[in-house]
């Protein structure tokens, strides 16, 4: 029985998850093309926010904030490139060939120093919501480590 329960609980937290990032992310996309986004971004940031939550799950605490918001944004902008070749072939969601180095028009690094800004704020605020609302290490305050230094620590 415990054993369910706690499925349920993780598969729960992933709903929440998948839910509020896909929802904040789109709708700062329709803030920011003043119209409607495609569906598409809405499932990708869901995606990129449950795989933020799992990896930062098997990061600790100790390991550098760069280096985790880093490999979060290249997983991000690898799964951005793979789903424009797969669903933008023709640009209509969204098209960064008129940007500096882009590649095919799919991914481009101003919107992948945009993800890594994202992700600088999203790590924080999923630590939170596990920590507060479902319990991970609930006598460990989430904290984090700049350069070997903690700068900060959630309260």
């Amino acid at each position: 029985m415990c054993n369910t329960k706690s499925t349920l609980k993780r598969l729960l937290e992933c709903l929440l998850i998948f839910l509020s990032v896909g929802t904040v992310y789109f709708i700062m996309e329709c803030i920011y093309k003043q119209r409607l986004s495609h569906w598409s971004m809405f499932c990708l940031s869901g995606v990129c926010g449950l795989i933020a939550m799992l990896l930062n799950d098997k990061f600790t605490y100790e390991m550098d904030i760069l280096l985790q918001v880093l490999i979060c944004t290249i997983i991000t902008t690898f799964l951005e490139y793979m789903v424009g070749i797969t669903i933008n072939k023709e640009y209509t969601i969204w098209c960064y060939l008129n940007l500096p180095l882009n590649l095919n028009g799919q991914i481009c690094l101003l919107f992948s120093c945009i993800w890594f800004v994202l992700f600088c704020l999203l790590i924080p605020i999923l630590d939170y919501v596990e920590w507060k609302i479902f319990k991970y290490l609930p006598n460990t305050p989430p904290y984090y480590k700049l350069f070997g230094k903690k700068i900060f620590e959630l309260k």
